[in-house]
């Protein structure tokens, strides 16, 4: 594929990403090792205007963005937060409200990475080579979603270097 076509090819995939975020379609598919068509490692830019990513936090070799997510399939999203290190995609921050929406997320979880291990009452994770996924409610019905490459995480010398 010539570069032409790959920068018209990635246009196409961004602007679907952006009239539909985290939809699973042809045109967004979802990775289980990432986010729609994203996967761990994808650098900082290519996703910057796709998900509108604002600056939130930065310590060390991580940052942290809000994105524009504000729907995944059908559950509505409090917060979407992604996570880069040394300038790439390496986590997701996700909450919501209310205890029947946490429930619908964790349903869609359990669909996209099977049955999951209970860490608490109200604490469940999902493990795999790559990802790690954390799920917890609050007394209220709140939740908070971590999901992550454990490619990324750890010492900062020992994790891959920042994309030229």
């Amino acid at each position: 594929m010539n570069l032409i076509m790959k920068i018209i090819a990635h246009y196409i995939a961004g602007l679907a990403l952006t009239m539909s975020p985290f939809l699973h379609s042809a045109a967004a598919a979802q990775v289980k090792d990432g986010f729609g068509m994203y996967r761990w490692g994808s650098p900082l830019p290519a996703m910057k205007e796709v998900f509108d990513l604002r600056l939130v936090q930065v310590r060390g070799e991580y940052e942290q963005y809000d994105t524009n997510i504000q729907v995944i399939e059908d559950v509505a999203i409090g917060i979407c937060q992604f996570e880069f290190v040394n300038g790439r995609f390496c986590g997701i921050v996700i909450l919501v409200g209310g205890r029947t929406v946490s429930r619908r997320l964790f349903d869609l979880l359990r669909k996209d990475y099977g049955e999951a291990h209970r860490t608490s009452p109200v604490g469940y994770q999902w493990l795999s080579a790559v990802t790690h996924v954390y799920y917890d409610e609050d007394r209220i019905g709140n939740a908070y979603v971590y999901v992550y490459s454990m490619d990324f995480q750890g010492d900062p010398e020992h994790l891959p270097a920042r994309p030229e």
